[in-house]
């Protein structure tokens, strides 16, 4: 009978051995490396989201200004969108995204400045999706809309009218928005979609025209 116990005995010890041993492996205990700590940080990654719109405001010397697609634009709205998500609840996120903020209205002004209005537009909408006050933006946005309403002009010709001493220009008036293209036929000081036509510039060499919608534009459209 002892015998028997002992032999129970060393078979639990067996057991209890072998089960021990046979438990899994705990895994390695591992950290999530911390995320961008400093404004400086935010920043680097979140300037590159506005790069087309820098592209091509600023582009390299020799370089033609690519533009910026529909597609782009669309792109850079969402990234915003989550770069606000990702960063907006840090002071050091909220700072950078008011730097990117400031970047941006520096290029609806350069962009106004060489009257790239659609660029302007879009810089617009950047900036509005970062929640941003300015008032040189409401500026820029009110003169941006005024600018892309006005129509494409293009001078097909002139007509002299001897019998009424009269010259009529022929012109086609495109609309940016639709591109829907219609001919119109003015004389001097005679107005039609808010433009006027000034004057007849030199022999038949092009027109200068107002832009009524805003006061004291105007411009010259060669032949």
């Amino acid at each position: 009978m002892r015998l028997i116990k002992r032999r129970l005995a060393a078979l639990a010890a067996l057991l209890f051995i072998l089960a021990a041993g046979c438990e899994a492996p705990k895994p390695p205990e591992t950290t999530e490396p911390p995320g961008p700590m400093t404004m400086e940080e935010v920043l680097a990654i979140i300037r590159p989201i506005i790069q087309p719109i820098r592209d091509t405001v600023r582009p390299p010397a020799g370089v033609a200004p690519p533009g910026v697609s529909d597609e782009q634009h669309e792109q850079i709205i969402a990234a915003l969108r989550d770069a606000i998500l990702h960063y907006g609840d840090t002071a050091h996120g909220r700072e950078a995204l008011r730097a990117l903020g400031r970047e941006i209205e520096d290029l609806a002004k350069e962009a106004r400045d060489v009257e790239r209005w659609r660029l302007v537009s879009i810089c617009v909408d950047a900036h509005d999706m970062l929640k941003m006050e300015s008032a040189a933006i409401k500026r820029l946005d009110e003169r941006a809309r005024m600018m892309l309403a006005r129509p494409k002009i293009e001078v097909k010709g002139f007509m002299e009218d001897k019998e009424k001493n009269d010259y009529y220009v022929f012109m086609h008036l495109t609309d940016r928005a639709t591109g829907r293209r219609r001919t119109v036929t003015m004389r001097e000081g005679e107005e039609v979609d808010d433009l006027r036509l000034v004057r007849i510039i030199g022999r038949n060499k092009g027109v200068r025209l107002e832009y009524l919608r805003i006061e004291g534009l105007f411009f010259d459209i060669e032949f």
